[in-house]
């Protein structure tokens, strides 16, 4: 297996990230004369054979790399590598709620979305943690991990549906026996942040070693870091609208601006229109001026030549001034609770036959905070307060009546009221029963069937109930004039409401100043909306494989089998998510976020597939090898019919070292649960109907059944050099390209009726209701087939071992450069290359180089990590931004490893710091949008921590 994995690495070009003890033997000599190298399937083929080297680029991760650089779950580590870019993990909670994904690890190879990465278990699909198809890895049994097999090419003819932009395989040691465990901390430079790890696993032969049983638990733990204004690096960056801005003055549109705040509302409230404007209420319902910004502050703070240093105060951003920034608030990283169990046992009933059972659970809790409910503008609606509030101050009274108006609007943040708090619960059963079947010389027959069932539970606490809300900040006092038959006390402060309902329940707010909320206050206006999904995912498959006859070259090898998968979801709501209320329009839910609405749905999936192995030349004029690597795959679904994947590949050993490869592959990525059966909502919107101008519409937004499977072209083609006078070296070259026909994307509402009336996509018109008079009423709003996705450029592995005293240095270099990456929408091409400031990505250039010295009793690694230069969006020019780049960066990782055997049981007691320098993330502000709640930087591309340092051991015995 160690010499089959050394080959892999060296021959195939799947380079072993950190420390590779498995290059050791390659390093002091070949392999004994007479060893026998283990067939074994590595992800980028079905094909098991000794010596077979798929022609799909592979990357080998082994359990003594991820040992190296210890990380509190696989996913972390893998997140590193450059191929994987906006994955989703604990640390991009930001101020997200309601979509469930709070704690998840998730992977994105190539940044091309993750319902577009396949996530496999020993080769065997694992149930989605959401209704995309998202795989928590936090679930999945990683004491036990053997290796990590990253494929970055197309692969569904080979493994099925979504493996578009590649594969993740977790590969487990079934075979081993003893016991080991692991227990580290770590802890933040700042003293925050906290994390614990701990794992146990042990596994043991039995009758004879005819059979095995394996066991594994683990418990993992974050601390949640819950302010990004915790770090020093953060002085509120966004993107705001350059005040000095005319046609044709030279000056750009946008620029690129630190500590700005919001001049539309504050925590106790604002007066933003009316002679009162500017006002706003300090605790103990005091009014005081607000401050706007102060003139001569430089705007932006980048040193930009050319840029106006005079402070600004626009409709909704400010400089400087009062702080009100949303954006401080976000989270960095979510709190989680991880626990996982895996239980293994195997049979050998006869030589020939071995039964195998396996059963995993899984679950994780995940609390993060969101931002407090704002109703101010842009993103929510200012309140309206009127003279006869029984909460205003006098002296605000007065001036109002000297100003000769009865009401105004009042912008706040609520933060009184607390965050919104996003809860979310996953948990993974998995069953599995199956048998491996030695058929007699080379073939072998694969039978299993597994029951996985995920249940999530989706909640956001601490939410606003909006109704509630606004009957209690229009309070009035009770006086002779207006108790009518209430029975309200007079004097008393109540709901104006309760007037005429004096046994609503309503519970008056006073929203001047910020309040110490009463119990009574809190129970009416905040509540928790809540979800609760249960997905399940069936799947029988058969496989066979072998040699089928001989060439001249050698064996041909076969690998063939059919599987059926069924999928299928439930989901329930509460009935404030589903509750129709008329002040923002029928189907939005009663809540200020969650709002869930319950779906249900399912779909069954029949494949056959087959994948051939041809050897063409052996020792040959042309070179010493050519093998060819076929693959097909013939799919049916039942909600969009057949569809067809295959690939066709090459691999030449030239001479001297020197292997060239390439293939050819038709993916596909079937719509998902998500896609289909989304529960419907409804909103009102306002779209631009031609020349009916501004129409109000019903916006109804779900799921579509109709959707067929989107299809890639991927092109791989690549060069593996080992050459033969130093030993220990290899590098790999592949240059990739990835077509996505059909992609699925939910188009806006106002795109729908565009595309409609140009007739560019005359489907689009399906989608819009009129009534018997023409006028617009209804904007179906569905994700839909009818965009093009294309990305392209190069993966470099290079790696060389050799011999240093007692031990063995490794040194090791990844990097990914993305040529393109582009979405093509009705012939208008949009290039995403680099778009950090969007979270679209990938920047051109990512890296990750290490070197490591290993021997008996020390271990030492030095990690270097590049993320390159980005940009905000790349269509825009100066004209457009003051600074559209967002600068490259580099961290560098450090760790220790110090080797103890003492009776009988190997100890290892290691640390390692992350981020050594405490390098902060660069500005990359998002697009602003309607809300400042962006933080200014990208969280799912930077580290937004810092400097992290951990410590723990390990032993085996």
């Amino acid at each position: 297996m160690r010499v089959f994995l050394r080959k892999s690495l060296l021959l195939a070009g799947a380079a072993m990230v950190g420390g590779a003890p498995a290059l050791a033997a390659e390093a002091a000599g070949p392999a004994e004369s007479g060893a026998v190298e283990a067939a074994i399937v590595v992800t980028g083929s079905r094909i098991a054979k000794a010596g077979f080297e798929a022609p799909t680029p592979t990357t080998v991760v082994d359990a003594t790399a991820l040992n190296a650089a210890p990380q509190p779950t696989v996913a972390q580590y893998l997140n590193q590598l450059p191929a994987l870019s906006g994955s989703t993990s604990p640390r991009t909670a930001g101020n997200g709620v309601g979509g469930g994904t709070q704690g998840m690890n998730s992977l994105n190879l190539r940044g091309l979305g993750l319902s577009r990465t396949l996530v496999l278990l020993d080769n065997r699909r694992v149930v989605g943690s959401a209704t995309t198809g998202a795989v928590d890895l936090n679930l999945l049994p990683t004491t036990l991990l053997q290796r990590v097999d990253v494929v970055t090419g197309g692969a569904s003819a080979a493994w099925g549906s979504d493996a578009v932009a590649g594969v993740v395989n977790l590969v487990l040691d079934k075979h081993f026996s003893g016991l080991k465990g692991n227990i580290q901390k770590g802890i933040s430079t700042y003293g925050d942040g906290g994390e614990l790890r701990a794992e146990l696993a042990g596994g043991h032969a039995f009758a004879e070693g005819r059979g095995h049983i394996l066991a594994s638990v683990s418990y993992s733990s974050s601390d949640s870091i819950d302010r990004v204004d915790s770090r020093p690096w953060y002085v509120g960056t966004k993107l705001i609208s350059n005040p000095a801005y005319a046609a044709g003055n030279g000056q750009p549109k946008l620029l690129v601006a630190d500590h700005v705040n919001s001049p539309t509302g504050t925590y106790g409230g604002l007066i933003t229109t009316g002679p009162l404007a500017g006002t706003q209420f300090l605790p103990g319902s005091v009014p005081a001026p607000f401050n706007f910004g102060t003139v001569g502050v430089p705007v932006s703070g980048l040193g930009t030549p050319g840029l106006s240093t005079t402070a600004y105060s626009g409709t909704q951003h400010s400089i400087n001034g009062t702080p009100n920034d949303l954006g401080a608030a976000n989270q960095i990283s979510a709190s989680t609770k991880v626990f996982s169990t895996f239980l293994r046992g195997s049979f050998d009933v006869t030589d020939n036959i071995n039964l195998f059972g396996e059963f995993i659970y899984g679950k994780s809790i995940a609390d993060s905070l969101s931002v407090p409910y704002f109703t101010m503008v842009p993103n929510g609606s200012p309140l309206t307060i009127a003279r006869s509030n029984a909460y205003l101050p006098a002296a605000t009274a007065t001036a109002m009546d000297n100003a000769g108006v009865s009401s105004f609007t009042l912008g706040r943040l609520n933060m009184d009221l607390g965050e919104a708090a996003p809860h979310n619960e996953r948990e993974l059963y998995r069953y599995l029963v199956g048998a491996d079947i030695k058929l007699g010389g080379s073939w072998n027959a694969h039978l299993y069937y597994e029951h996985q069932l995920s249940r999530i539970l989706n909640e956001v606490r601490n939410d606003q109930l909006r109704s509630a809300f606004a009957l209690a900040v229009d309070a009035v006092q009770v006086t002779p004039a207006n108790v009518g038959s209430s029975g309200l006390a007079l004097g008393s402060i109540v709901c104006r409401s309760s007037l005429g309902a004096p046994t609503n329940g309503c519970v008056p707010f006073n929203v001047f100043g910020p309040q110490n909320v009463t119990a009574a206050q809190r129970a009416y206006l905040v509540g928790t909306a809540r979800q609760r999904i249960s997905m399940t995912e069936d799947v029988a498959s058969a496989s066979v494989g072998g040699d089928l006859f001989n060439l001249p070259a050698g064996a041909v090898t076969l690998a063939a089998g059919a599987e059926y998968r069924r999928e299928s979801h439930s989901a329930d709501a509460d009935a404030q998510s589903q509750r129709n209320i008329t002040d923002t329009g029928p189907g939005t839910g009663n809540w200020w976020v969650g709002n869930y609405k319950p779906s249900s749905g399912g779909f069954t999936v029949k494949e056959g597939f087959a994948e051939v192995l041809v050897p063409l030349l052996k020792d040959s004029a042309i070179g010493r090898k050519l093998d060819f690597n076929g693959a097909a795959r013939v799919t049916h679904y039942s909600t969009s019919g057949t569809v067809t994947t295959w690939k066709a590949g090459l691999t030449w050993d030239i001479a001297g070292g020197l292997k060239l490869r390439g293939v050819q592959s038709r993916d596909i990525r079937a719509p998902n649960l998500g896609d289909y059966y989304l529960g419907g909502s409804a909103t009102s919107q306002t779209v631009i109907d031609g020349p009916n101008g501004n129409v109000s519409v019903l916006r109804i937004q779900s799921g579509n059944t109709n959707l067929v499977p989107e299809v890639a072209s991927t092109t791989t083609l690549g060069a593996v050099y080992q050459p033969t006078f130093l030993r220990g070296f290899s590098i790999a070259v592949d240059y990739f390209r990835i077509k996505i026909d059909g992609a699925i994307a939910t188009p806006a509402p106002q795109y729908v009726v565009d595309r409609c009336r140009d007739g560019s996509i005359p489907a689009m018109c399906s989608l819009l209701v009129r009534n018997s008079s023409g006028t617009l009423t209804t904007v179906l709003v569905q994700p839909l087939n009818y965009k093009t996705e294309l990305m392209s450029g190069v993966d470099v592995e290079a790696s060389y071992r050799f011999r240093l005293g007692k031990g063995m240095v490794s040194l090791r270099s990844l990097w990914t450069y993305t040529g393109e990456h582009k979405l093509i929408d009705n012939g208008v091409v949009d290039s995403l290359l680099g778009e950090v400031g969007q979270g679209n990505g990938p920047v051109k250039l990512r890296g990750f180089n290490s070197v490591s010295y290993d021997s008996e009793s020390l271990a030492l690694s030095l990690r270097h990590r590049f993320i390159g230069q980005g940009v905000i969006d790349a269509a825009w020019t100066s004209a457009d931004i003051n600074n559209n780049t967002v600068s490259a960066i580099s961290y560098f990782d450090m760790s220790a490893t110090a080797k103890v055997r003492s009776g009988g049981v190997n100890f290892e007691v290691f640390a390692s710091v992350d981020n050594m320098f405490n390098a902060a993330p660069p500005r990359a502000p998002g697009i602003l949008g309607t809300t400042n709640t962006t933080i200014g930087t990208a969280a799912a591309t930077y580290d937004l921590i810092g400097r992290y340092f951990r410590a723990g051991v390990r032993f085996k015995m």
